[in-house]
């Protein structure tokens, strides 16, 4: 095989190398968040609602606790208020970790009731005041009532709501004329049916999952050594990532060290060697309203919990860069191609104008 054959097919390669290890980028996403879960109320002093599908066998209701639940997410510093999302189960394991709702496919809640939900959690208590969601549902407030019980009351109306939305099947909130029994005064009753049935009737437009967010773009990519390799993206909810690498070093554009970059900094990786680099992010982000939970152990069976309210959490991500050798290059010996070109020109010009003065000599001996 001829020199230039060898350098084409060696082009190739490379090329083909490039398209290969840049089909396989992607978001390097965040390590998985993970939280314990934790009372905010005494569970057997809750405010309790009265919910039965079955009047016929439940003349009178079920009373069902509504303790305000919380999640205490690694990382922070104080517990985030959440609601259940799974009525039929109880919490049997404090342990949860954070799941897509795409994972709930072979048990409910399904996608569409986890949109809807997520429209009542951006709707609701505490993201709504507790006096501005029970103006928005046209309850009225129970005189006599602090702020502290107001709250347990429309936490309740929401977690009825959500409830009604994720197990229609098991759950209906009484109405206040229904066997009422909770305890509570009617007109404090009256705050959860309003809330409740508020919340529900609107919630007609579903969200997407949220999702925390640190992602260095593309996760994996192939270059050569001792040339910039990139440009690599930082993607975050925001706030500075810190950025390391370990086989290579880490540039802007301008060949400066780069240590950490904002939300939509660009850096590059310059190896001397070939190898592989590797690259972490680490930053401070925020798992999302709601965010779904569940138990890492029995995730179907024990009670799935999301987010009411933002939790900081520490986020990491990583990128994968394979370095190879410098491509060779292929050595000059003798004459440019140009000087190679001109010379064959001009001797076959030569031999023309050679061929046709012997024609002439011939055809004048002849004559």
């Amino acid at each position: 095989m001829s020199r230039l054959s060898r350098l084409a097919g060696l082009a190739a390669a490379v090329f083909v190398g490039g398209a290969v290890a840049l089909s396989g980028a992607g978001a390097a996403h965040a390590d998985t968040v993970t939280g314990t879960q934790v009372y905010l109320d005494d569970p057997k002093s809750a405010i309790k609602v009265i919910n039965s599908k079955d009047t016929k066998d439940n003349p009178n209701g079920n009373e069902t606790g509504a303790p305000r639940l919380g999640l205490k997410v690694a990382g922070a510093s104080e517990p985030v208020l959440a609601y259940c999302i799974d009525f039929a189960r109880d919490i049997t394991d404090p342990a949860y970790v954070e799941a897509a709702w795409s994972s709930n496919k072979n048990s409910s809640p399904t996608e569409a009731e986890l949109g809807q939900v997520q429209w009542v959690l951006t709707h609701a208590y505490p993201t709504v005041s507790a006096d501005a969601l029970l103006q928005a549902a046209k309850g009225t407030k129970p005189a006599g009532i602090d702020a502290e019980l107001l709250k347990k009351l429309v936490y309740a109306g929401t977690q009825s709501a959500i409830w009604t939305i994720t197990d229609g099947n098991l759950f209906a909130l009484r109405d206040t004329n229904d066997g009422f029994n909770t305890g509570n005064t009617l007109e404090q009753y009256k705050v959860i049916v309003a809330v409740s049935e508020y919340l529900v009737k609107a919630s007609k437009s579903p969200a997407a999952d949220p999702q925390p967010k640190l992602e260095i773009n593309p996760n994996t990519l192939t270059g050569e050594a001792g040339k910039k390799i990139g440009p690599f993206t930082v993607v975050s909810g925001g706030g500075n990532a810190a950025l390391t690498a370990v086989g290579g070093k880490l540039v802007d554009a301008d060949g400066k060290d780069v240590t950490s970059l904002p939300n939509g900094g660009k850096f590059y990786v310059v190896a001397d060697a070939a190898g592989t680099v590797t690259i972490q992010a680490k930053g401070s982000g925020s798992v999302p309203i709601g965010r779904m939970f569940i138990t890492a152990k029995k995730p179907n069976d024990t009670q799935k919990l999301i987010l009411a309210g933002v939790a900081g959490t520490q986020l990491e991500a990583q990128a994968t860069v394979t370095v190879t050798p410098p491509v060779p290059h292929l050595p000059v010996t003798g004459v440019k191609l140009t000087g190679a070109i001109t010379a064959g020109v001009l001797l076959v010009a030569g031999g023309v104008a050679l061929l046709l003065m012997v024609r002439r000599r011939r055809v004048r001996f002849t004559a």
